[in-house]
Protein backbone atom coordinates (compact mmCIF):
# COMPACT_ATOMS: atom_id res chain seq x y z
CA UNK A 1 0.00 0.00 0.00
CA UNK A 2 3.06 2.21 0.74
CA UNK A 3 4.73 1.97 -2.38
CA UNK A 4 1.43 2.38 -4.07
CA UNK A 5 0.95 5.81 -2.79
CA UNK A 6 4.51 6.47 -3.52
CA UNK A 7 4.45 5.29 -7.46
CA UNK A 8 0.75 7.45 -7.63
CA UNK A 9 2.70 10.63 -6.43
CA UNK A 10 5.20 10.41 -8.61
CA UNK A 11 3.22 9.61 -12.11
CA UNK A 12 1.06 12.38 -10.71
CA UNK A 13 4.62 14.75 -10.26
CA UNK A 14 5.70 13.20 -13.51
CA UNK A 15 2.71 13.94 -15.71
CA UNK A 16 1.82 17.95 -14.08
CA UNK A 17 6.12 18.23 -14.83
CA UNK A 18 5.61 17.48 -18.20
CA UNK A 19 2.50 19.36 -18.68
CA UNK A 20 4.43 22.81 -17.78
CA UNK A 21 7.37 21.40 -20.00
CA UNK A 22 5.10 21.31 -22.82
CA UNK A 23 3.93 24.65 -22.41
CA UNK A 24 7.04 26.31 -21.73
CA UNK A 25 8.62 24.89 -25.16
CA UNK A 26 5.72 25.74 -27.01
CA UNK A 27 6.89 29.97 -27.58
CA UNK A 28 7.17 30.32 -31.23
CA UNK A 29 9.05 33.17 -32.30
CA UNK A 30 8.39 34.96 -36.03
CA UNK A 31 10.55 37.46 -37.60
CA UNK A 32 9.65 39.56 -40.74
CA UNK A 33 9.22 42.63 -42.65
CA UNK A 34 5.88 43.99 -42.66
CA UNK A 35 4.20 46.92 -43.71
CA UNK A 36 2.74 49.28 -41.13
CA UNK A 37 0.29 52.13 -40.95
CA UNK A 38 -2.49 53.40 -38.75
CA UNK A 39 -5.21 50.63 -39.69
CA UNK A 40 -2.31 47.80 -38.05
CA UNK A 41 -2.49 49.86 -34.44
CA UNK A 42 -4.67 49.79 -31.86
CA UNK A 43 -4.96 51.40 -28.70
CA UNK A 44 -7.24 50.09 -26.02
CA UNK A 45 -7.08 51.40 -22.24
CA UNK A 46 -3.62 53.02 -22.30
CA UNK A 47 -2.06 49.77 -24.04
CA UNK A 48 -1.12 49.33 -28.04
CA UNK A 49 -1.84 46.76 -29.85
CA UNK A 50 -0.14 45.60 -33.31
CA UNK A 51 -2.27 44.02 -35.53
CA UNK A 52 -0.30 41.66 -37.71
CA UNK A 53 -1.20 37.87 -39.24
CA UNK A 54 -4.29 38.09 -37.68
CA UNK A 55 -2.51 38.15 -33.98
CA UNK A 56 -3.52 40.94 -31.64
CA UNK A 57 0.12 41.70 -30.19
CA UNK A 58 1.36 43.70 -27.70
CA UNK A 59 3.17 46.84 -28.20
CA UNK A 60 5.48 47.65 -25.55
CA UNK A 61 5.09 51.97 -25.44
CA UNK A 62 8.69 52.31 -25.94
CA UNK A 63 8.52 50.46 -29.70
CA UNK A 64 5.45 52.31 -30.20
CA UNK A 65 7.32 55.69 -30.21
CA UNK A 66 9.94 54.07 -32.60
CA UNK A 67 7.23 53.96 -35.59
CA UNK A 68 7.75 57.03 -37.97
CA UNK A 69 4.57 58.13 -39.83
CA UNK A 70 4.96 58.11 -43.44
CA UNK A 71 4.04 56.29 -46.41
CA UNK A 72 4.97 52.92 -47.13
CA UNK A 73 6.82 52.16 -44.20
CA UNK A 74 8.29 49.20 -43.86
CA UNK A 75 9.56 47.45 -40.33
CA UNK A 76 11.63 44.82 -39.48
CA UNK A 77 9.46 42.84 -36.29
CA UNK A 78 10.03 40.37 -34.00
CA UNK A 79 7.12 39.04 -32.31
CA UNK A 80 6.88 35.60 -29.98
CA UNK A 81 3.14 34.01 -29.05
CA UNK A 82 2.23 30.30 -27.15
CA UNK A 83 0.89 28.04 -29.94
CA UNK A 84 -1.58 27.23 -27.51
CA UNK A 85 -3.12 30.82 -28.00
CA UNK A 86 -2.41 31.90 -31.36
CA UNK A 87 -3.90 35.25 -31.19
CA UNK A 88 -2.36 36.47 -28.59
CA UNK A 89 1.46 37.73 -28.23
CA UNK A 90 3.96 39.97 -27.83
CA UNK A 91 6.21 42.96 -29.94
CA UNK A 92 9.89 42.19 -28.70
CA UNK A 93 11.47 43.84 -31.93
CA UNK A 94 10.40 46.24 -33.87
CA UNK A 95 12.96 48.26 -36.53
CA UNK A 96 12.45 50.35 -39.39
CA UNK A 97 13.61 48.10 -42.39
CA UNK A 98 17.26 49.32 -44.02
CA UNK A 99 17.73 51.72 -40.97
CA UNK A 100 21.48 50.77 -39.70
CA UNK A 101 22.27 53.34 -37.03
Amino acid sequence: MRYTRFYFGLVLFLLIAGAFFFYLINDTYVEAVYQIGEENLVEENGDYYLILDNRKLTLPERLYDEIKWEKNDEYHVGYEYKSFSKNNGDVVMLKKYGYSP
